[in-house]
């Protein structure tokens, strides 16, 4: 084995911080173990460390599964022993495993889990974690997400600054969100900012509900003193009473009934609060507990058209929206099925909305049209797809309802059934006729959808029927584009093979930004994509708008693996971004010191200055920790000393 290969495979087992004087001598020998590339020897030594829950020992094998050097690559196993080293506090490996959830290395992406091991990192004092936090809550979506951190002080850190009026897809607010997670100071502090108390998602819950739901008790008392209406009702006539008696949540159905909340609501299906009670068993309060009898189809209708909510809404509409089968067949026989009332909706995109499997079909059946035009272009095959009513849009398009219909927020029955990742219903689609290269508002499709969302089948099924893969979106971007920032490589490896008969600049050009597939991979720490890729003829120095090339970001990350994949393809060592920066000035600056030691054995010149007149031997001087200094000096001679390896 060459000699500067030694040197990255040894350096991949260091950190930043010294091993205990118990464990010296056994890390010595790993070192040594390793130069002479015996490298089952060396796992073997390394796991019995591990064995004693020595923290060092768990990053430094977390690290190897990561590279992928000596050793298979091993993600979700370098994903593991991050974690576990992390639990046990170890700094690095809190912030590592923040990565691996914030980025989705060895594991699905979670939000909230990245949060937490970044703020670990943090109160550690590993400084980098304040940068991933605040980059964590850029996205609205993420800030709702971050509401499930278990400290509260850190949310409310978050919240500092931001907009606090945002909603996700599904019109959940932070109120909604902090209330479910049961975060009664976070509650109090949004509504002092004038959160609605009332206010309501997309099925017409509100933020009492998420908490009666999860029967946090302190947040139900809070939102009730804040004037929250215990007696509001969802799209299915449900009050937070029949959430809480539904999730058997006593002490949630006591606050609620002692504020007044009224037991004899019945919801769609005529059931009230008391009975539902009576039926789990649960006890409520007898007053407010006796069940009337059921009401009559004209009192039933009566009753619903008091809720506001259906204010221009026509008869028929309501009890389909309600799924009152009997009122629907009522009605249906002596008024006009397509009717379009003042909302612009139709009795049958009622029925479709709030999931009435049953309605939708009698309305079919009955003759409904499924081809009327809806508010903001909405279909009817598309409201089904999003809210993940399968079979009501199975029989939509059983039915011949439009398939290619693009609403005002760009969503499409194909794109949303990618989005979804069900294969089956994709492949129904293109069987009835759906056009496979369909374009959103901003030139996205299917199959753009399918390969951000690493979703294998899905992007399998549209190759198969012809999808176009050259296709690029309003910001030139890509399918392969997308695919090369997941973790998938099979898919890439499939986009590759579709594209190999066009150009070079079509297959790997980049986005409007200069973002090239090859930045994304390095950027995904993906060894085996970035591989595919060189392999595949992408140029090893594409620089974006801000002159960072691939190699910057592998030096910034630490990415050994990758960075010598990159090398080895010929990309340049002494690239400059648009401030000056090399790969190995960020490898310095970012603290990454196998990185510097890689590039330096391959190299890289230290003493090029940026912008800033700093170069890395600047960084490497300045540095608190002489190890850096020492290496930078050390680099025409031999590392083995350097590294306490006796020749």
């Amino acid at each position: 084995m060459a000699r500067s290969s030694l040197y990255i495979v040894l350096m991949v087992w260091a950190v930043c911080v010294s091993p205990s004087a118990a464990a010296d001598a056994s890390f010595a020998e790993i070192d040594r173990t390793i130069v002479s590339g015996n490298y089952a020897k060396a796992r073997r030594l390394l796991e019995e460390l591990v064995r004693h829950r020595d923290t060092q020992a768990i990053y430094r094998l977390a690290n190897l599964h990561r590279a992928g050097i000596g050793i298979p690559q091993n993600l979700p196993e370098s994903r593991r022993l991050y974690e576990q080293a992390a639990t046990l506090g170890h700094i690095p490996s809190q912030y590592m495993a923040g990565q691996c959830y914030e980025r989705g290395i060895g594991t699905a992406k979670d939000i909230v889990k990245a949060g937490n091991w970044y703020r670990a990192a943090l109160r550690g004092g590993d400084a980098r974690a304040q940068d991933r936090l605040d980059n964590l809550v850029e996205q609205p979506g993420n800030l709702i997400t971050l509401m499930g951190l278990a400290n509260e002080a850190d949310i409310q850190a978050h919240l500092d600054g931001r907009d606090l009026t945002v909603s996700d897809d599904h019109g959940r607010t932070l109120l909604m969100a902090a209330a479910a997670a049961g975060h009664a100071a976070v509650v109090q502090q949004l509504l002092a900012a004038g959160a609605s108390v009332d206010g309501r998602d997309r099925a017409g819950r509100t933020a009492l509900f998420y908490a009666a739901e999860r029967g946090q008790d302190a947040v139900i008392g809070t939102l009730l003193t804040a004037g929250a209406n215990p007696d509001a009702t969802d799209q299915h006539g449900d009050t937070a009473a029949h959430v809480a008696i539904a999730r058997e949540h006593p002490a949630a159905v006591a606050a609620l009934t002692t504020a007044g909340a009224n037991l004899t609501i019945r919801n769609a299906a005529g059931l009230s609060a008391a009975q539902l009670a009576q039926a789990k068993g649960i006890a409520a309060d007898p007053k407010r507990a006796s069940a009337a009898q059921p009401l009559d189809a004209g009192d039933r209708l009566k009753g619903m058209r008091k809720d506001r909510r259906f204010t221009g809404w026509s008869d028929l509409a309501v009890v389909a929206w309600m799924g009152d089968e009997e009122l629907v067949r009522q009605l249906a026989t002596a008024t006009n099925l397509d009717t379009v009332d003042s909302t612009g909706h139709t009795a049958l995109s009622r029925a479709v909305d709030n999931g009435r499997e049953r309605v939708v079909a009698d309305l079919i059946d009955a003759g409904a049209a499924t081809a009327t035009p809806l508010p903001d272009g909405q279909s009817l095959v598309g409201i089904a797809i999003e809210r993940q009513f399968d079979a009501i849009a199975r029989r939509l398009i059983d039915a011949g309802a439009p398939l290619d219909s693009v609403d005002a927020r760009g969503h499409f029955p194909l794109g949303l059934a990618a989005s979804g990742a069900d294969a089956a219903l994709v492949e129904l689609l293109i069987a009835r006729g759906a056009d496979i290269n369909l374009r959103d508002t901003d030139e996205g499709d299917a199959l753009m959808i399918a390969a951000t969302l690493d979703s294998e089948a899905v992007t399998l099924v549209l190759l198969e029927h012809g999808a176009d893969a050259t296709l690029r979106d309003r910001a030139q971007r890509s399918a392969l584009w997308f695919s090369a920032g997941g973790c998938h490589t099979e898919i890439l490896t499939s986009l590759i093979a579709q594209t190999r008969t066009s150009e070079t600049t079509t297959r790997f050009g980049p986005d409007d930004a200069g973002i090239a597939p090859l930045h994304r991979a390095v950027s995904s720490h993906n060894v085996a994509c970035v591989a595919a890729l060189l392999a595949a003829g992408h140029g090893t120095d594409s620089a974006t708008q801000s002159g960072t090339t691939p190699l910057h970001l592998a030096a910034a990350n630490g990415d050994v693996a990758s960075a010598t994949l990159l090398i080895d393809a010929g990309a340049s060592l002494d690239a400059r971004d648009n401030q000056g920066n090399t790969p190995l000035y960020l490898a310095a600056r970012t603290d990454q010191f196998d990185m510097a030691l890689l590039l330096l054995q391959r190299g890289a010149n230290p003493r090029i200055r940026n912008a800033n007149a700093s170069s890395a031997y600047d960084l490497a001087r300045n540095d608190p920790d002489a190890r850096w200094l020492t290496l930078f000096d050390a680099q025409a001679g031999s590392l083995l000393s350097l590294l306490g390896v006796n020749r």
